[in-house]
């Protein structure tokens, strides 16, 4: 029986992986760093992965985003090779995994940060596992729990979430429309804390280099559509990104 855990924790800036299984040196794993964006992998020391880019150029303007990814790796049991393809793990008890992202990026007239001293750090302050699991949870706790919202149930309840959307036409299913409301919050928490950029079309979900309408912050409706519910859902913290870039806007 194989697990596989992945968070991606708010106070440690980290996201996290832990292949785990019930019996010993069962843990084959390879582990790569890939980007649509220009970039350049390396190997750094026995455990850890970096990939280094920039962003592209837009409207005639170069391209002057710099980002690094930091992965490093711990394991228990087994034997790992390191090279620029990737991490090779075999017969491994347990595999864990740190990967620290960030950019140059300080405000919209700065972007004199240094990524690959941020991720360092980041990596450097992980801890194990289970401690980082128990500050992800407190963390996102803390804004989630504040809110239950029990619009009553029926048996529909019981039924896979992807069958419960498929025929929420037809069936009744109040469950459902509680499990959005709670889900709309979770994206808002996920997406948008204090210090942050605000929530945009495709949000920190976005995989590619040209999404759907830019990913934008469309401010017809759509941005109001991400905020609408975060003072009445009990997260006013999650607005400040928003507030924050409205007073940028106001500079330029």
């Amino acid at each position: 029986r194989f697990v596989r855990e992945v968070f991606a924790s708010g106070p440690d800036q980290l996201i996290v992986l832990r292949l785990s299984a019930n019996g010993v040196r069962r843990i084959h794993a390879a582990l790569s760093l890939t980007s649509p964006q220009a970039a350049a992998v390396r190997a750094e020391a026995d455990d850890v992965l970096v990939m280094s880019g920039i962003g592209p150029s837009e409207h005639g303007i170069e391209g002057q985003v710099r980002f690094e990814v930091r992965l490093k790796i711990t394991q228990r049991g087994g034997s790992c090779s390191v090279g620029e393809a990737g991490i090779n793990i075999a017969g491994a008890d347990e595999v864990v995994a740190y990967i620290a992202i960030a950019t140059n990026y300080r405000r919209f007239d700065d972007l004199s940060a240094d990524p690959g001293e941020i991720t360092r750090k980041q990596i450097a302050a992980a801890s194990d596992f289970e401690t980082l699991m128990r500050r992800h949870v407190a963390d996102y706790a803390q804004l989630f729990r504040r809110v239950s919202l029990d619009l009553g149930g029926s048996e529909a309840a019981f039924v896979p979430t992807d069958e419960r959307i498929r025929d929420s036409g037809s069936r009744i299913d109040p469950a459902l429309a509680a499990l959005y409301f709670q889900y709309g919050r979770y994206l808002l928490i996920s997406s948008s804390r204090p210090g942050t950029q605000p929530a945009n079309l495709q949000g920190i979900w976005n995989e590619r280099p040209r999404p759907p309408w830019e990913s934008k912050w469309t401010i017809n409706i759509n941005t109001e559509m991400n905020y609408w519910l975060a003072d009445v859902a009990g997260l006013s913290e999650c607005i400040e990104p928003l507030l924050r870039m409205t007073r940028e806007i106001a500079i330029t």
